[in-house]
């Protein structure tokens, strides 16, 4: 006897697309792409069965971007931060749920079963390497935000000497022409007979 789920007596839900996947055409094709991605991923998960679920390998039950890229034909590069930062997260988050989802699956299978102290190290190892990689992208972000205030500190010191040096050029013609002017009247005060 199979488990009742609700999955299979409820209908879904056409979601609405988000204000900025329609900010340009690409972006809502590469967004529409993704949802399509998770949803044959999510129907992956759903329909292999039990004992084979584990197997499913990770590229296979995750989103990636440049597989999303190629369906059209476009540079990897178009799903970047820089460009789409709300689609990068957008599939940061339907990867973790897809995950989530996946371990759900596979929770039924060798349950009980106390981790081997291989499985324990590996993952250990690979907490930690997150806990690194987390730590050098949170100093690689301080730093530059300090280069990035320290540049404008810089931009606004050289503003400021160059205004006074303009100014003290301005005083400096000034009182050049001023010297001309006194120069050339005592030229004509030399030049004009007593």
């Amino acid at each position: 006897m199979s488990k009742f789920s609700l999955d299979n007596h409820v209908e879904k839900v056409e979601k609405p697309i988000p204000i900025w996947a329609q900010s340009s055409p690409t972006t809502r094709k590469l967004y529409l792409c993704v949802v399509r991605h998770g949803e044959k991923i999510e129907e992956l998960i759903k329909n292999t069965p039990k004992k084979e679920v584990a197997d499913i390998p990770i590229k296979a039950r995750k989103i990636v971007a440049s597989a999303v890229t190629e369906e059209f034909r476009l540079d990897r590069s178009n799903i970047s931060e820089r460009k789409v930062p709300k689609l990068v997260e957008y599939i940061k988050t339907e990867n973790n749920r897809l995950n989530q989802l996946w371990k759900n699956a596979c929770v039924g299978i060798g349950s009980g079963k106390r981790p081997k102290r291989d499985e324990l190290e590996e993952s250990l190892a690979s907490k930690e390497r997150e806990l690194k990689e987390q730590r050098q992208k949170n100093l690689h972000d301080y730093f530059n935000e300090s280069v990035k205030s320290e540049v404008l500190n810089s931009q606004r010191d050289l503003a400021n000497q160059l205004n006074e040096v303009r100014n003290l050029y301005k005083l400096e013609q000034e009182k050049s022409n001023n010297q001309d002017l006194t120069i050339k009247q005592l030229i004509r005060e030399l030049n004009t007979p007593k």
